[in-house]
Formats: structure tokens, C-alpha cells, sequence
């Protein structure tokens, strides 16, 4: 049986979204190159909680974001300014903060 060729790699860079060229595996961000010349690559599990792992590159595809237009950035700036707006100090029961 002939070996497959390896496909020419994607230039992934520190940023990049990737997962695992399997299934059903996290969407995960590139954070560094170790000195193996794995991609060093972080995510959030189901508990929320950050996860690292490095992987040869030839492990990873690059996961497409979309880009935000203009007008998605200040909506979500306008939400953030407005989340931080209601966020107060509770009072105490002589109405101190």
C-alpha cells in the first residue's frame, strides 16, 4: 500500500486558532513554540478551567474566525461599558459602601 504525502503545513503563528486535524477536539489558541518544535497551545475545558498542551504542528489545522466589523466592535464595547456601569459596591446595612 503507497504512503500517503504528507499535505504542505499551514503557517500557524502564536494567536492562531487551531484544534487537532480529530474529531470533536476543543478550539484552542497557540501560545508559544517549545524547544521540541511542538506548538504549545491553550484552551478552556467544560469546567472552565485553562488546559495546555503542545502538539507538532502537523496535529493542528487552523479554525476560521471571523472577522468583526465595525459596528460588532463598539456594540461590544457599548456592552462592556454598560456591564461595568452596573456593577456596585453592596451597602451595608448603614448604607455605606
Amino acid at each position: 500500500m503507497p504512503r500517503k504525502a504528507i499535505p504542505k503545513l499551514a503557517k500557524l503563528k502564536i494567536g492562531d486558532v487551531v484544534k487537532l486535524t480529530s474529531l470533536n477536539s476543543p478550539q484552542m489558541t497557540v501560545v508559544g513554540l517549545n524547544k521540541n518544535r511542538q506548538l504549545e497551545c491553550c484552551w478552556f475545558d467544560s469546567d472552565n478551567k485553562e488546559r495546555r498542551a503542545a502538539y507538532p504542528p502537523a496535529a493542528l489545522v487552523p479554525v476560521p474566525v471571523p472577522e468583526l466589523t465595525t459596528e460588532q466592535i463598539n456594540a461590544l464595547i457599548l456592552k462592556d461599558e454598560r456591564n461595568k456601569r452596573t456593577i456596585r459596591p453592596a451597602k451595608n446595612k448603614h448604607g455605606d459602601s
